[in-house]
C-alpha cells in the first residue's frame, strides 16, 4: 500500500497483513485503487490534493445478476466462434 493512513492499523478502514521484513502493508483481500473528481462544477484548489480528504462517495451502477452475465458472455462467445 503506498497510503498507509488508509490501514487498518493507522485508523482507516483497509484490513491489512503488516510485512514486517520490509516494513511494507499489504491488504487483505481484493482492494482497487480509484481516482475520484468532483462534480456539480465543484473545484478543489492543488493544496486538497496534497493530503486525504475523507469523505463519502456514492457510486452508481445498474444491477446485474450473476446468471444475466454469465449467459450474456456465453452468449458473445458463441457468436464469435459461430463466425458472425
Amino acid at each position: 500500500m503506498t497510503e498507509a493512513v488508509l490501514a487498518e492499523t493507522q485508523g482507516g478502514t483497509v484490513p491489512v497483513y503488516p510485512d514486517t521484513a520490509e516494513r511494507a502493508l499489504a491488504p487483505r483481500g481484493a482492494w482497487f485503487p480509484v481516482r475520484l473528481s468532483p462534480v456539480n462544477g465543484t473545484s478543489l484548489e492543488p493544496v486538497w490534493y496534497a493530503h486525504p480528504v475523507r469523505g463519502q462517495v456514492v457510486l452508481k451502477a445498474t444491477p446485474e445478476s450473476l446468471a444475466v452475465r454469465m449467459f450474456r458472455r456465453v452468449a458473445s462467445v458463441l457468436i464469435r466462434e459461430a463466425g458472425f
